[in-house]
């Protein structure tokens, strides 16, 4: 599953790693933000409001579920904004789907993760993944390892600490009852081999070259399915243990990525 992910990188450099493979719009204006509450506000929780030039996007070492997170769509033609455009843009969106005709069950537990293997039959998923299919950016993400009755947090992440993106679903809403905005959800997939230790189930990691095929609506689904089951390798990503911080959601500090040694352990 992915419960827990990381995005410590400066806007600039996820428009820059966007930018090399998709023809992106501009990025989202700070007043844009979505507040704690689900509701518009400027500025938001992902940006600081007193940077000295205006509010900046803030690094984030511990995002949760049900908090705003930058997603990227493909510009949507029945949309007035977006008629005629052939491109990226980014947007934020509340990390849970609550699909459009969801009823009361899904304001209290939105739908944070989707299997790969069911993405295109579950009736909550299937219009998503064929129509609104999206990316998350992120430089991290956390998974929890079982021993006996603990469950020890590991920190995993490529081995440059560079970005990646996650292959996600959106939603724009409204659901009876929800505040107007998008949300989101992570699709899952079986973990490879080299990180099964600390847990079966990981994020979906696209690779850039297949960034725009994924978003691209007129892509066949058939190949889509493929997508989700590409391991990603042990020589290109690393994993550490980390302490208990980030099991508190609101504790969104470096500490949370911090590896601890050995003597730590005991």
């Amino acid at each position: 599953m992915c419960g827990r992910f990381t995005l410590r990188a400066s806007m600039e450099a996820v428009v820059e790693h966007l930018g090399r493979v998709l023809p992106l719009a501009e990025a989202p204006s700070p007043s844009a933000s979505i507040g704690p509450r689900g509701a518009a506000e400027s500025p938001g929780p992902l940006f600081a409001p007193r940077a000295p030039d205006g509010p900046k996007p803030l690094a984030r070492f511990n995002i949760a579920p049900t908090q705003p997170v930058f997603a990227v769509r493909w510009a949507d033609a029945s949309r007035p904004s977006d008629a005629g455009r052939e491109e990226a843009r980014i947007f934020l969106a509340r990390w849970g789907l609550r699909p459009s005709w969801a009823g009361e069950q899904f304001l209290k537990n939105p739908l944070i993760n989707a299997r790969a293997e069911t993405v295109g039959t579950r009736p909550a998923f299937r219009g998503a993944f064929g129509h609104r299919r999206c990316l998350i950016p992120a430089d991290g993400f956390f998974e929890w390892q079982k021993l006996g009755r603990q469950s020890l947090p590991h920190f995993i992440r490529r081995r440059d600490d560079g970005l990646f993106a996650f292959a996600g679903l959106w939603e724009d809403g409204p659901s009876p009852g929800a505040p107007a905005e998008p949300t989101c959800t992570i699709i899952t997939t079986s973990s490879p081999g080299w990180l099964q230790p600390i847990h079966h189930r990981m994020p979906v990691i696209l690779r850039p070259a297949d960034y725009a095929t994924w978003l691209n609506p007129q892509t066949d689904l058939q190949p889509l399915r493929g997508l989700l089951i590409k391991p990603i390798g042990g020589e290109e990503y690393e994993y550490c243990r980390v302490g208990t911080a980030v099991n508190r959601p609101r504790c969104d500090r470096p500490e949370c990525v911090a590896p601890i040694d050995a003597a730590q352990r005991e």
